[in-house]
């Protein structure tokens, strides 16, 4: 679009590394320059396709990135712009990112906001993206990893594709009134959430339990590797229903500290619902602390038939 020497466009290449690093203003100048030069290199495959820019008579004003993910979601990253008050630029940014997510063929997309910013809370709301969750962003250091084998009433069997059935019946069972993110359930088809869990990180079978009590599938561990930053994230845990309130949770959480620690991760991190009191505590037992908390916005595309 363009008017009176207003324009927003997809990124040029002469312009990526400048919209990149706009959207990543929070970030030591490090690890910004490593995740820009990630993005960059990813984008030799696959293009940055969600990225625009804006321009005002010639002079770049701002970025937004609506960033398609496996499982038929999409991040969009929120309007960076030179002037924060520039409403215009946002709303024109905002409107280009939406027309490029709609033909997409997703459930959603989620935008997650640091330090409840209002003005871009006001860009999302006008997009049509509603307030889902806040988010606490939990981590666990080497120091309290297990260093050997613990003594646990359970049993963890490792994912094989001739069980993926089963697995993903597990899955679907812990979503039954779960205190997470418990507006989620339903919007999304279990197949394209276990593919967006499957595309966190590096995936390894090994890493992708189901957990058993008594000969019972009661649960499901899934986690992801990071070598590159030396760290372990629990990407997801869950208990059926009838195996809740009985501490396996904690046993569930110790023994993914051990495989990180076997792995040689210095870290361990997570996300979790900061309204799911029970697990909030779990893991402040278990040693993880709060190291950051997102606001999470989402906009549902098309929902499960």
């Amino acid at each position: 679009m363009s008017s009176r020497g207003f324009d927003v466009h997809p990124v040029t290449e002469t312009e990526r590394t400048w919209a990149l690093r706009m959207l990543l203003p929070n970030l030591t100048v490090a690890a910004r320059t490593e995740l820009v030069t990630e993005w960059q290199q990813r984008m030799q495959t696959h293009g940055l396709p969600g990225l625009f820019v804006s321009h005002d008579r010639g002079m770049a004003t701002g970025a937004v990135w609506a960033q398609v993910q496996p499982g038929r979601t999409a991040a969009l990253w929120p309007p960076a712009l030179v002037d924060e008050g520039d409403t215009i630029a946002a709303s024109a940014l905002m409107d280009a990112a939406c027309d490029f997510l709609e033909p997409q063929n997703l459930s959603l997309a989620q935008s997650a906001l640091k330090g409840h910013s209002d003005r871009q809370a006001s860009y999302l709301r006008h997009a049509g993206f509603e307030p889902l969750v806040d988010l606490a962003y939990l981590v666990a250091t080497h120091d309290i990893f297990p260093a050997v084998s613990l003594d646990t009433r359970l049993q963890f069997e490792a994912y094989r594709p001739a069980i993926h059935q089963r697995f993903a019946s597990v899955v679907v069972r812990t979503y039954c009134d779960t205190l997470d993110c418990p507006r989620l359930n339903g919007v999304r088809r279990i197949d394209d959430i276990l593919e967006g869990y499957r595309a966190t990180g590096t995936f390894s079978p090994g890493h992708w339990m189901l957990v058993r009590h008594a000969s019972q599938d009661i649960g499901c561990l899934l986690l992801a590797d990071f070598p590159r930053t030396d760290h372990m994230e629990l990407v997801y845990m869950g208990l059926v229903p009838e195996a809740r309130g009985n501490t396996y949770g904690a046993e569930i959480t110790r023994h993914a500290l051990r495989l990180a620690g076997e792995a040689g991760r210095s870290q361990m991190v997570l996300a979790v619902d900061q309204q799911n009191t029970p697990a909030m505590a779990m893991y402040a037992v278990v040693g993880f602390a709060v190291w950051e908390q997102r606001a999470i916005y989402i906009r549902v595309f098309n929902t499960v038939p």
